[in-house]
């Protein structure tokens, strides 16, 4: 079965995932999650987050950036890693 990998990545950090995808030289497409501006038009856009603190901006960035790098694939079989996977070494 083939499948794409995609890599969701923030701009302001240091991205561990295609550091080691790239030592291995496997493929895959980077997504960068832009600052998305929170929708202040639409302040029930998470309504269950109202009732324990949370910081809605990070997680509104995080639901959008996982939407963004799911549609950078049009292949049926695909993951989504994060920046910060810790591959296991069997060395």
């Amino acid at each position: 079965m083939k499948f794409d990998i995609v890599v969701v990545s923030s701009p302001h950090k240091r991205c561990l995932t295609a550091e080691r995808l790239d030592e291995q030289n496997i493929p895959y497409i980077q997504s960068i999650t832009p600052d998305y501006d929170y929708p202040h038009d639409s302040p029930n856009i998470i309504p269950r987050y109202e009732q324990v603190n949370v910081n809605k901006i990070g997680a509104y960035r995080c639901f959008e950036g996982h939407k963004l790098a799911a549609s950078l694939s049009d292949n049926p079989y695909t993951l989504i890693f994060e920046d910060d996977v810790k591959f296991d070494n069997p060395n």
